[in-house]
């Protein structure tokens, strides 16, 4: 692979790049721009260049542009974008004289890319066995504590009852955290699909060599912000699903373990402050 330098040896073409578009364009306000996203880039604004940029192709569809957008977003991290945009400037310019530098970093983000889906799996099923971890250890204790003798001391039945309430509230307050986790990634699963139909859009056009119209221009604004929607959703789910899951869980055996004390507790007497029981269900 081509060794290249650092990010702006490799990254941003300048204003003077800019190559002849449809007469109609704006290339004053593409100009301009293209200078505030250039000066954004250098100091590692990265987000706000990615913008300026952008609407600067809106205006003056150069080329090169759609080469900087791509930087962009390999600078952010969003290497599935990056891939895009910069397969898209090769589209534009099939002999590009950078045409060797931009394959290695097209080849650089779907490497990135592939490791980042990679250590989202792993992430996703080192959190699944640890939760199944949690639930067994939590049947576990439940079990053992069935089964084996204990001693129960004389029960205070308002302190059991109020054990008991706060367990059937855990429950429910976990049942609903982790039906919210499962909205939002439904929801977010919506998002990441209408970020597919609006790249593919974007291909389409790009392909056919159309004009950048308002409508195409909607449909990069709509992309780019439900891939964001859809990062968030997918992470706040899977949080809220696992946190709920294991609340649930947790209310679940204190509701359980005071009910079944209560449910000896009149078999308690004055004179005998303890019983022992043995329980084996």
């Amino acid at each position: 692979m081509r060794r290249f330098g650092g990010p702006l040896s490799a990254a941003v073409a300048l204003v003077a790049g800019l190559v002849a578009p449809p007469a109609q364009a704006d290339k004053t306000t593409a100009r301009r721009l293209t200078e505030q996203a250039t000066l954004a880039y250098k100091l590692g604004h990265f987000q706000e260049a990615l913008e300026d940029f952008s609407m600067a192709y809106g205006e003056f569809s150069a080329p090169l542009l759609l080469f900087n957008i791509g930087q962009c977003y390999r600078e952010i991290g969003n290497y599935e974008r990056a891939s895009f945009f910069l397969r898209g400037y090769l589209r534009e310019v099939p002999k590009a004289r950078n045409r060797a530098l931009v394959e290695d970093l097209i080849a650089e983000c779907e490497t990135k890319l592939a490791a980042q889906q990679a250590e989202l799996k792993r992430r996703q099923e080192e959190e699944k066995e640890q939760l199944a971890i949690k639930l067994a250890q939590a049947v576990a204790e439940q079990q053992s504590g069935e089964q084996d003798a204990v001693e129960v001391p004389a029960i205070d039945r308002v302190a059991l009852q109020g054990q008991e309430r706060g367990g059937r509230t855990k429950l429910a307050v976990g049942l609903g955290v982790a039906a919210a986790g499962i909205v939002a990634l439904g929801v977010g699963a919506y998002f990441s699909v209408r970020t597919n139909s609006d790249a593919n859009t974007l291909n389409t056009l790009t392909a056919q060599g159309g004009q950048w119209s308002d409508s195409a221009k909607n449909s990069y604004r709509d992309g780019s912000r439900s891939v964001i929607a859809a990062d968030v959703l997918y992470a706040a789910g899977a949080a809220a699903l696992i946190a709920g899951g294991i609340v649930s869980v947790l209310g679940w055996q204190q509701n359980t373990s005071a009910r079944k004390a209560l449910s000896v507790a009149g078999l308690a007497t004055p004179a005998n402050g303890h019983l022992a029981l043995a329980w084996n269900f």
